[in-house]
């Protein structure tokens, strides 16, 4: 019985190897076993055992090559597209654990990483990161001196690189941790000139009303820092007198000729200062002194980058080059 079974089998298997044979090698529009080629192949003709060979689709006798080659294309869209979706959420996943990393590294534990940090303040995430360390310390220790100064440092450059909307909240945080540094310690300048310096960006960016609010506190700041330490900073309360009188209109106390006299001044602490050198370029300007003023912008730009304000040097350095521009 089993012989019977196996031969039954085997005589059925030839008998379907032939018939697929006779139905690849027919030409277009034959009968073969009673099959009209021109329409579809029977699909049992090509599959007799489907766990043996990939079922086909049917498919007409006489397709041209491009035809099979469109239909082959149809079958792997899906495949393709499942393939693109794997990849593009591989790499949207791999892009959001890189920028959580670099989040999180952006963060100070110490006073020297803050500093560090700061030094690449063109990089705003790491200034915020920098204020952020400050600003924690100071909360922690209303008296800690160095971090109130350098958190109002850092809001004053803040308040001006922020989104528009994020400026007077920086400005003002500004203001509040240089007040407790001139507290901590009243006889260092620290203090009183970033109180100026966050109280300036106020009035220079927000209206005539913040201008009118803060222009005594800024002049009376500045001439506390000016009279306990004329150098700090390169002079830097001489420049920023110079840049009060200047901007200031005459009726509430501006004069160009002692924003000169100051700026003038301030230069002997640093020649090569370049925005001290571009605030009396502008002041020269104002008073229609303009070879003065040339001379000057020429020499914001061939001055050197102070190593400690590469930032802020690196912008008064473009304005300097704006002016000449226009001068020409």
């Amino acid at each position: 019985m089993p012989d019977v079974v196996n031969r039954s089998f085997a005589i059925k298997l030839t008998a379907s190897f032939a018939a697929e044979r006779d139905v690849r090698r027919s030409a277009n529009g034959r009968q073969i076993h009673g099959w009209d080629t021109s329409a579809h192949v029977p699909y049992g003709a090509i599959s007799t055992f489907p766990l043996l060979r990939r079922p086909r689709l049917p498919s007409p006798v006489g397709t041209s090559q491009a035809a099979v080659r469109g239909a082959r294309c149809s079958r792997m869209r899906p495949l393709v597209a499942l393939m693109t979706l794997v990849v593009v959420l591989f790499s949207a996943s791999m892009t959001t654990n890189v920028m959580a990393t670099s989040q999180r590294a952006v963060v100070a534990s110490t006073s020297s990483e803050a500093d560090a940090l700061y030094a690449l303040r063109e990089d705003i995430p790491k200034a915020v990161a920098a204020t952020a360390f400050w600003a924690q310390r100071l909360a922690n220790d209303s008296t800690d001196f160095e971090s109130a100064w350098k958190l109002a440092r850092a809001c004053y450059w803040l308040g001006g690189h922020v989104p528009e909307a994020e400026r007077r909240a920086r400005f003002e945080q500004g203001i509040e941790a240089a007040r407790r540094a001139a507290v901590a310690q009243p006889n260092r300048p620290d203090g009183h000139f970033w109180m100026a310096a966050n109280m300036g960006g106020m009035a220079e960016g927000f209206g005539l009303r913040a201008g009118l609010r803060y222009r005594g506190p800024i002049k009376a700041s500045l001439e506390k820092a000016l009279a306990l330490d004329a150098a700090y900073f390169d002079g830097s309360a001489d420049r920023a007198l110079g840049r009060w009188y200047a901007r200031v209109p005459r009726l509430f106390g501006g004069s160009d000729a002692k924003a000169v006299e100051h700026l003038q001044r301030s230069l002997k602490y640093a020649p090569t200062s370049i925005p001290t050198h571009v605030f009396l370029a502008e002041v020269y300007l104002d008073m229609n002194r303009r070879d003065d003023a040339r001379r000057e912008l020429e020499a914001a730009v061939a001055a050197p980058f102070h190593p400690d304000w590469i930032p802020e040097e690196r912008e008064f350095k473009k304005q300097a080059e704006a002016h000449l521009r226009r001068l020409r």
